[in-house]
């Protein structure tokens, strides 16, 4: 078959589609904000993400990609689901055309992104070294967003977020925070 445009896109297409079909069926209603990232046999990385759960791309001590945020407004999310405006249409799409060996891919949920900047994050990973697991990472980001979280004094994005929408939240904000992590150990392969 020909290559698809970007595989993260039907594989969000088909989650939802799965998802609608069981909650009409079970007589259900709830909605998500979805970020996905296949990498491909050519080391090519397609991303796809919809609201505010995000994704970040590490490469050599740097932050390489960060998806960008969708919203109606402050704290208000894109989002798929029952009785929701949103599509896959509407989602975000990324490429990046070669990942290579020791790249760091971190996705996570908001609470995750609204809690640690992306260069907070690379630093955690830089404290860990380059040897340091998927699953050492995920942890020690899950827990440094979940202190942060609970700290009414840090400077967090969410709170520059409430800031530019004429808000006051100081500090962390505390929700569900979801980390997984995907690091590539050759080239072209995680």
């Amino acid at each position: 078959p020909a290559k698809m445009q970007n595989p993260a896109r039907y594989l969000l297409s088909k989650a939802v589609e799965g998802m609608l079909k069981i909650t009409s069926d079970m007589g259900m209603v709830g909605s998500t904000t979805a970020v996905a990232a296949i990498l491909q046999k050519d080391s090519s990385l397609s991303i796809v993400n919809v609201g505010d759960s995000a994704l970040v791309v590490l490469r050599n001590d740097q932050v390489l990609l960060k998806t960008t945020e969708q919203t109606f407004g402050f704290n208000w999310p894109f989002q798929l689901g029952t009785n929701c405006r949103n599509t896959v249409e509407d989602a975000m799409f990324y490429e990046i055309p070669e990942m290579k060996k020791g790249d760091v891919v971190i996705l996570g949920s908001d609470g995750l992104f609204d809690n640690l900047f992306p260069g907070e994050i690379n630093n955690l990973v830089k404290q860990l070294g380059k040897n340091a697991s998927a699953a050492s990472i995920a942890k020690k980001v899950a827990l440094e967003a979940k202190c942060t979280s609970e700290d009414r004094t840090r400077r967090t994005p969410f709170q520059v977020a409430a800031e530019e929408a004429g808000r006051n939240h100081p500090g962390g904000k505390r929700d569900d925070i979801t980390v997984v992590v995907g690091k590539v150990i050759e080239d072209g392969s995680l």
